[in-house]
Order: C-alpha cells, then structure tokens, then sequence
C-alpha cells in the first residue's frame, strides 16, 4: 500500500473498506487507473469519514435523520453553546438530555452521552474495543 498506485498488482475485482490509516485517495486513484469491477463504491467510502458529510448526503436523498446540531469548537465566531442542567442550546436549537456527542471524524469513537439531572446528571464516556 506504500507504493504508488500504478504499481499495484492489477485485479478484475475489488472490494475495499476505508479505516484509519487506509489510503483511499490512492485506492480511488487505482480504480480509476484500472477499473476494476468495484462491489462497494469506494469513491463514496470518503463520504463516511465525516459525520456531517454522511448527515448532508442523507439530507440530499430525503432519507430522515435525528435531529442534530454541527458546533465546531474550533470556530471562534460560532454562536454561544448554552448547557443547563436538562438541556443545551445552540442558534436557538434545544437538545434535551440524554443526548450524545460524536466527534465529525467518523475514524473517532469518543463519543460522550449526556445525562439530565433527574437521572444524576453527568456524562459518561462509551468505552469502545479496539
């Protein structure tokens, strides 16, 4: 996988799962090369390394999705993120918790929940194997 793709050993068929670590700009880049029978789009495969990228394209094909916000917390100018005791807010949008957090980089699983005070309040980390 550390050679370019034009050296890769050529296939009739390819099958492919983008991970953390994977090349798949280069896997792209081979399949446009040598066209191989593709079981799994792989150019779309991109589209899952963005939480917020996989929430438009849903939009895009009417398909429902829970209700969300995106807050960027790297964003200077965003708008306040208001937290209470029950809920958060943010550009007028209320969450009530429990509700979970998941970072826009669908490579990371620190994904938090949070919960309202008449269940003790607090937050709780999802542990997950690796």
């Amino acid at each position: 996988l550390e050679k370019p793709a034009s050296d890769w050993p050529v296939v009739e068929c390819l099958i492919a799962f983008a991970s953390a670590g994977y090349p798949l700009q280069k896997c792209i880049e081979y399949c446009k090369l040598v066209q191989p029978l593709s079981i799994n789009d792989i150019q779309a495969q991109a589209i899952f390394r963005s939480r917020t990228a996989v929430f438009k394209k849903l939009q895009e094909w009417c398909i429902p999705c829970p209700d969300h916000i995106v807050l960027d917390h790297t964003c200077q100018d965003a708008a306040p993120l208001v937290e209470t005791e029950d809920f958060i807010e943010f550009k007028g949008k209320k969450f009530f918790k429990p509700f979970v957090e998941k970072p826009d980089d669908g490579d990371r699983h620190d994904i938090w929940i949070y919960y309202p005070q008449s269940v003790g309040g607090g937050a709780k980390k999802l542990f997950r194997k690796i």
